[in-house]
């Protein structure tokens, strides 16, 4: 019987003891993706980097609409108004998609045959960039 009362003490200072330890652990964890503006620039940038893969077919100003909506992009990052930077960079990928998706595309990746689709990869870098500027907004909240 002692055995029995020993061990249920022991349960019952164990399991408080390892939830205080489990919560000491996820307040000094902090949030593991934690995003700052001048990551978000940096996301921003690598979508005009990867754009520089890609060759825009045809005359007009395409690419420089483009080019615009990053910087404006940009722009309200700083500004710290993330909903309008999303918007603009939701307005790049949708002209990449016009472009890429017309009856005849005026997009086309530089180097066609190194089996790398840029056309995606700029696409999948809006997509990094707009993820960390929801999560910066979301840590601001």
């Amino acid at each position: 019987m002692d055995k029995a009362l020993a061990m249920i003490r022991g349960v019952a200072l164990a399991v408080p003891l390892a939830l205080a330890l489990g919560m000491t652990a996820m307040i000094t964890a902090g949030p593991a993706n934690a995003e700052t503006v001048e990551e978000c620039q940096a996301a921003i940038a690598a979508v005009g980097s990867e754009l520089n893969d890609v060759v825009f077919l045809g005359q007009g100003p395409d690419e420089q609409k483009i080019r615009d909506k990053l910087d404006e992009a940009s722009f309200k990052l700083n500004q710290a108004k993330f909903d309008d930077a999303i918007q603009k960079l939701e307005d790049a990928r949708q002209k990449i998609e016009q472009l890429r998706d017309a009856p005849k595309p005026k997009i086309a990746d530089a180097t066609p045959d190194d089996g790398n689709d840029d056309i995606q990869d700029v696409l999948d870098a809006i997509d990094a960039a707009i993820a960390c500027i929801d999560a910066l907004a979301l840590q601001s909240m």
